[in-house]
């Protein structure tokens, strides 16, 4: 017998006369409410991830990223096979998440940034309207309130995300170091390791006291809070996809596209050098212009809430 029921038990016994009437005492409606909703919550992020995780879309996102992060390692061990280790790069600095790899080979980076918009719309907003085609969503408000599903969507939506933007990265880097020397500390600017533009493009780094610490936990920190932003861009183009339904399932790939290159936009407009603020800068590691890091964070609470609100708020007609 649950703890709930245990709990029931005691209390008609306790209040029997309450208890014929159905009105409970304030007490049994707490643990009622905390222990039902948490469990329907949980019941509904598990069964999300789930149906999230078998998605073409989800899948096909994370084999594109998994390839570019493979055919980078693969770059990096042809271009570098037979270098001395000191003019080896730092295995952190030949991720593909890199801007430091751009320094000497951009190709890989500059697709991965062109592309970017796109795999962030794919797994959240085309599973979304997969489900409700499907009416999957009717089957799991049926196991849980509609509070719970909605929460249990966001979560889900933002958990996957980030597992599948942060983990093809973090598998380049554990290949990086068990392949390359981890003594290999020559810098991709070639500015000499105690110049004063070095020490000053390492004081640019996001995270950068971390960096001097240790440079791989940076770059695990650093990819982890990468897959968060890419989890929060993703839930923000749910939110606008369940509030603005449209008619054609493709248009749903654009709230990424345009919300980045409105950005971009925005900067060339009023920024001095449109390059020291792209989004890229503030979201790629190594980057070595100054940053807006209060900016950063407003931005990203201000996505966060605001798609926790529309999601929240949201009524929708499969299941309200």
């Amino acid at each position: 017998m649950s703890k709930l029921c245990i709990y029931a038990t005691i209390t008609a016994e306790k209040y029997p006369s309450v208890w014929g009437e159905r009105k409970f005492p304030p007490n049994l409606y707490m643990k009622v409410n905390l222990q039902g909703g948490g469990r329907m919550l949980c019941k509904s992020i598990r069964s999300q991830i789930l149906f999230l995780l078998r998605q073409w879309s989800v899948q096909l996102v994370f084999f594109i990223l998994l390839s570019l992060n493979l055919l980078n390692f693969v770059d990096n061990l042809k271009g570098l096979y037979g270098y001395d280790v000191y003019n080896i790069y730092h295995p952190a600095k030949m991720l593909l998440l890199s801007m430091n790899k751009s320094y000497y080979d951009a190709t890989s980076v500059m697709f991965f940034i062109q592309i970017y918009p796109l795999l962030i719309a794919l797994p959240a907003t085309l599973s979304l309207t997969s489900e409700d085609k499907r009416r999957t969503n009717i089957y799991i408000v049926s196991r849980c309130n509609p509070i719970s599903y909605k929460l249990g969507k966001w979560i889900a939506v933002f958990s996957v995300t980030t597992l599948v933007f942060a983990l093809p990265s973090l598998l380049e880097l554990l290949l990086n170091v068990l392949v390359f020397p981890v003594t290999a500390d020559h810098d991709p600017l070639a500015s000499g390791l105690f110049s004063a533009s070095y020490y000053e493009a390492i004081h640019n780094y996001l995270f950068c006291d971390l960096y001097i610490i240790n440079p791989y936990l940076h770059a695990v920190v650093s990819i982890l809070f990468f897959g968060c932003c890419s989890g929060i861009l993703a839930v923000f183009s749910m939110s606008l996809a369940s509030v603005f339904p449209l008619k054609f399932r493709v248009l749903y790939l654009l709230p990424p596209y345009i919300l980045l290159a409105g950005y971009d936009s925005i900067v060339q407009k009023f920024a001095t050098d449109p390059t020291q603020h792209a989004w890229y800068q503030y979201l790629l590691l190594h980057t070595i212009y100054p940053k807006e890091i209060f900016c950063l964070l407003i931005v990203l609470v201000l996505m966060t809430v605001l798609s926790l609100v529309w999601t929240l708020s949201h009524r929708r007609s499969g299941y309200l």
